[in-house]
């Protein structure tokens, strides 16, 4: 029998900025999940670092015992002088809290267009220990926050927030199914 392995798409349905990280805050972080513009946007001086912006609340509904099996986080960020912007840190929320382990999208040239980004993938587990119903939970979810080590002062814009997780349902803790 093959595997039933599903792939979800989940849009955070709270979103804030947080100030566990950083030194500017997030505006309009409700915005961070349109696909359209403005999203959520923030001025980074040289050299700092955004607050986060945690979405959570996705509204997951996939089965609680099955196995999970990686979870990507991805947005589309830009900024408004050409310069050299890096996330500071991508991490996955559980029970409301940003955890530890950090993902990153890599070093981000920007030139005044948007530029698709994921972290982790559908392969990574971030250390998740929680399974499926730690997903469903209304406090899962991910925070990003966002470094300007460029030279200039960037204006910074992120929309189109997403997480896809990766379930096998053959599987539940203890055995295979069927």
């Amino acid at each position: 029998m093959p595997f039933v392995q599903t792939t979800h798409t989940l849009v955070p349905g709270s979103l804030a900025n947080d100030a566990a990280i950083g030194s500017v805050a997030w505006t309009n972080p409700g915005n961070a999940t349109s696909a359209n513009s403005p999203g959520a946007t923030c001025t980074l001086g040289a050299g700092v670092t955004s607050n986060y912006i945690k979405g959570t609340n996705c509204g997951a509904a996939i089965p609680t015992s099955c196995i999970v099996e990686g979870i990507e986080v991805s947005c589309d960020v830009k900024a408004s002088a050409l310069g050299l912007i890096r996330e500071q840190q991508i991490v996955l929320v559980a029970l409301g809290t940003p955890l530890t382990v950090s993902k990153d999208f890599g070093l981000i040239t920007f030139i005044l267009t948007f530029v698709a980004k994921t972290a982790g993938a559908l392969t990574d587990l971030w250390s998740w220990t929680e399974g499926g119903a730690g997903i469903n939970d209304s406090g899962f979810g991910c925070a990003v926050a966002i470094t300007n080590i460029g030279v200039l002062s960037a204006d910074v814009e992120l929309k189109n927030l997403r997480i896809k997780v990766k379930v096998n349902t053959d599987f539940i803790a203890g055995g295979m199914v069927g």
